[in-house]
């Protein structure tokens, strides 16, 4: 069964939308090609992390991590609200986050997660970071990405 997030009445996706807007250092999406953004990662930014589950060793770059357990609802949870909260840290959504992550645990729950985190130093006046995870059974992904000033 596919999750379908194209809908824009399903609180996730406002919420992903909401943040987005902000162009407040995050970037929160339901809907991405996870080849695509890793291999974008990879050539964009000097990474000092990369760490991945669930994904052959063909598509990483040497000296890249490989955890043995997958991600679960929680940890989805966890990454994608805190970068919310940074979207968000001077209180302008436009929307009460609350449905939107409400929405996420309900969507995530039960599942199990491939993915990868990947992080650049912090150095000069910025630092990045993107986790992505994708439940291969149901097709539900949900990328998060961070800019820190």
């Amino acid at each position: 069964m596919d999750v379908d997030l194209a809908s824009g009445s399903i609180p996730f996706l406002q919420l992903s939308t909401a943040v987005n807007e902000l162009h407040r250092g995050a970037r929160l999406l339901g809907d991405f090609d996870w080849t695509g953004e890793l291999q974008s990662a990879l050539s964009a930014y000097p990474l000092d992390r990369v760490t991945c589950f669930g994904i052959g060793s063909d598509f990483l770059p040497l000296g890249s991590e490989s955890r043995p357990d997958l991600a679960d609802a929680t940890e989805v949870y966890a990454v994608a609200s805190n970068a919310v909260a940074y979207a968000d840290r001077y209180q302008e959504l436009t929307i009460d986050p609350s449905p939107g992550l409400a929405n996420l645990q309900q969507l995530a729950a039960k599942r199990a997660f491939f993915g990868c985190y990947t992080s650049s130093p912090s150095y000069r006046w910025m630092g990045h970071s993107l986790a992505f995870f994708v439940d291969p059974a149901s097709g539900f992904r949900v990328l998060v990405e961070t800019w820190a000033e």
